[in-house]
């Protein structure tokens, strides 16, 4: 009988021919599994195939089924045998341990179908617990088909019931890998679980705490916001007085700046040549002889003919003075050297003009000889120039004098008055032939070591840049939205505000623009003048609105007048018709709820009415609405001048920051200064108000110590005692202030 033994062989599977005694007698050939390589598997198929051709059918060949197979019962013990009928060729002998035989004998007939179908059927059950593929299962029940298969019906049973035994033995393995595994699982589920608890535990307190910092902060956070709004009110008012009083500072400083640097507190205080002096008293003198710098281009050969045929004929003539032939004659050579096209806004262009007969382009001032203004203009305006010259007849050791050098320096300061928003300026102090240019940047002054004419005009060809409209000497664009055509005169101008006159839709009007920094102060000015306008009845001695920007930078009023002066009064009678107009305008004001604040001798203007001078109170700037029974504090603004004597005389208050309550006797106390320093002037004048912010200031005591003269004054204090502590005072009463002053009889000729 021949054996087939398929051994456990680890990882080799093989088979390998055995005979017995008793298969050799019975004339059997047996094939025995025993451990070889895996390639020895094929061979071991091939010799199976060849020796048993009975059985060759039975065995499938070498495939996936095979391999699944191997894989299935690679690690399997017992040992399970196959046998098979036969001749074969004689094998080596090998002793086998008593081992499962599974004989494949002559093709016996096929049992009947159920038979198999339910053994299948078995089998997958079996096998299926044990969590197999469907695959393997199908590989070993082709190979164990014909065992089953094959011998009588009880041999079959037998074989079923020892397939079915070594299937188990197969899974016993896996079933127990498998609890193995189920075990672990179940533990790492619950370790998992226990995590997951300790985790969702741990979540849960973290959102707790969470939830209780966000409460607590919430809390804090709602404490915190009710102590700001309870607080809101006295820190938008604490800042509310801390910018004023850093505005008040600014405005101090900058007056500081401009007396500093212009020196010349008031009109015919000092002498230009004293001007000059004190104005480079603290300069380095390294910047009183700078060298003007070189310049990339130069003059055409015909430029250069023209200038040296100029001077060729200048110094053989006899210059006696200047006039209008000298004028002349400098700039027929310069205007086509020096003037340049208007190319649009960013070119405006330059042009040379004469302005020595012109009474008009500072006020009450004279003017330089000629100036440099933006072209395109019918006339030289102060808010457009460039530069100013200034000519001299004069030998050249002569020119550089303190009186030419500080009338040079007095029209650069008017200059810089005109256009506060431009920061360099420059001046030309020349006699033809001799040349010296002075700039001023702010309160910074320099002089430049005298040049030629030739050098003078390159210099001024590339300081103002015509081509490019790109010079450190530009004036600022035209700020006002009337047209320029319409511009007559400037009127006024500060940091803060510009005052022009224009015509407008036939009358002449006052237009005031300021920039976007300080237009909340011209925004409520055009709110105060559109209440007097709403409000019947208004007098004469206040403005009209004339129109405004809906933006607040900008608004026009009338009238245009002249400064209210003693020397526009020509008799008591008129002197005190004008102190009524005042105080008529004033009452009207308080009667409408309005507190001037700002009543002194600059914001009051003299205008022509039916042939004669009427007064206009101008500049509501600082004025402020009230009403009787309801105080409001607010921090003081307006004219120092004309600062109520209750805070001036009282040493604790300070103007920059403390408040007060704005009543209708400040404006008339003001009004008795106003008269005063209209009667006697030089009373007034070189009084440095600015320093009255300072507590311990000289004229902080000199104002005080004008109040006591006032009150002990036998002319002046019934005025004073009027207006010091009543509201409603006497206006029949202070008119009477105008016959203190002798007004002396005009001579008709």
């Amino acid at each position: 009988m021949a054996k087939i033994t398929i051994l456990d062989g680890g990882k080799m599977v093989g088979f390998q021919i055995k005979d017995t005694e008793e298969d050799r007698a019975q004339g059997k050939k047996v094939f025995a599994r025993v451990p070889l390589p895996p390639e020895s598997f094929i061979e071991a198929v091939a010799i199976v195939r060849s020796n048993c051709p009975h059985a060759a059918g039975r065995i499938p060949s070498v495939s996936a089924r095979e391999s699944s197979l191997m894989s299935l019962v690679g690690n399997v013990s017992p040992e399970s045998t196959f046998e098979t009928h036969g001749t074969t060729s004689n094998p080596q002998p090998h002793t086998m341990p008593d081992t499962l035989q599974l004989i494949v004998g002559e093709t016996p007939p096929p049992p009947p179908l159920s038979a198999t179908d339910d053994l299948r059927t078995s089998l997958v059950g079996s096998l299926q617990d044990a969590y197999l593929s469907e695959r393997p299962i199908a590989a070993l029940f082709d190979v164990l088909l014909p065992y089953l298969t094959a011998g009588p019906e009880h041999a079959r049973l037998a074989r079923c019931f020892e397939v079915v035994k070594t299937v188990n033995a197969i899974k016993q393995p896996y079933l127990l890998r498998i609890d193995q595994l189920e075990r672990d699982a179940a533990a790492h589920t619950a370790i998992l679980e226990e995590a997951r608890n300790a985790h969702k535990a741990q979540l849960d307190q973290l959102r707790g705490e969470h939830q209780n910092q966000l409460l607590q902060l919430e809390g804090q956070h709602e404490k915190q916001l009710m102590v700001v709004k309870e607080g809101n009110d006295a820190a938008m008012s604490k800042l509310q007085k801390s910018l004023e009083h850093t505005e008040t500072e600014l405005l101090c400083l900058q007056e500081q700046i401009n007396r500093k640097g212009t020196v010349n507190i008031f009109d015919g205080s000092i002498t230009r040549a004293e001007l000059w002096k004190k104005v480079i008293a603290n300069v380095d003198e390294r910047d009183l002889h700078r060298r003007l710098p070189s310049v990339p281009i130069a003059l055409s050969p015909s430029e250069r003919s023209k200038v040296a045929d100029f001077l060729r004929r200048f110094n053989a003539k006899t210059w006696t003075r200047e006039g209008p032939a000298f004028y002349k004659a400098v700039l027929a050579l310069m205007r086509p050297m020096v003037n340049a096209p208007r190319l649009g806004d960013k070119i405006p262009g330059i042009e040379l003009l004469d302005t020595h007969a012109r009474k008009d382009l500072f006020a009450n001032t004279c003017t330089p000889d000629l100036v440099i203004s933006t072209a395109g203009q019918r006339k030289a305006l102060a808010h457009a120039l460039y530069g100013i010259m200034e000519l001299k007849i004069c030998e050249d050791d002569e020119l550089e004098t303190a009186t030419h050098l500080g009338q040079a320096y007095d029209y650069l300061c008017r200059v810089q008055k005109a256009q506060p928003e431009r920061r360099k300026f420059f001046a030309v102090l020349s006699n033809v032939r001799k040349n010296v240019i002075i700039t001023l940047e702010k309160t910074f002054v320099a002089k430049y070591c005298a040049v030629d004419l030739r050098t003078l005009i390159l210099y001024l060809r590339h300081a103002l840049a015509p081509q490019t409209g790109v010079s450190d000497f530009k004036p600022p664009p035209f700020v006002f939205s009337l047209p320029s055509e319409d511009f007559t005169r400037l009127l006024g101008s500060s940091n803060r505000n510009v005052v022009a006159a224009f015509k407008f839709e036939g009358k002449v009007i006052a237009v005031k623009r300021t920039t976007e920094a300080f237009k909340i102060g011209v925004a409520h000015e055009i709110a105060i003048l559109r209440r007097i306008m709403c409000t019947s009845g208004r007098p004469l001695s206040l403005p009209a609105l004339e129109y405004a920007l809906p933006d607040g930078h900008e608004f026009g009023m009338t009238p245009v007048g002249q400064p209210f002066t003693l020397a526009s009064l020509p008799s008591a009678t008129a002197m005190q018709d004008t102190l009524r107009d005042i105080l008529s305008g004033l009452q009207w004001l308080h009667s409408i709820g309005i507190i001037h604040r700002d009543v002194r001798l600059d914001n009051v203007v003299m205008h022509t009415h039916d042939r004669s001078l009427r007064p206009t109170i101008i500049d509501f700037d600082h004025a402020v609405h009230f009403k009787p029974g309801k105080p409001e504090e607010v921090n003081y603004r307006g004219g120092l001048i004309c600062c109520p004597p209750d805070l001036v005389c009282n040493p604790q208050f300070d103007i920059t920051s403390d408040t007060y309550v704005p009543l209708p006797r400040h404006d008339f106390q003001a009004f008795v200064l106003l008269v005063l320093q209209c009667l006697f002037p030089s009373r007034f004048k070189g009084f440095r108000s600015y320093r009255l912010m300072q507590r311990s200031s000289e004229e902080r005591k000199e104002l005080i110590n004008l109040w006591g003269e006032l009150k002990a004054s036998v002319v002046w204090s019934r005025f004073v005692a009027e207006v010091m502590d009543r509201d409603d005072v006497d206006c029949g009463l202070l008119e009477q202030m105008a016959q203190v002053y002798l007004f002396p009889k005009r001579v008709t000729r």
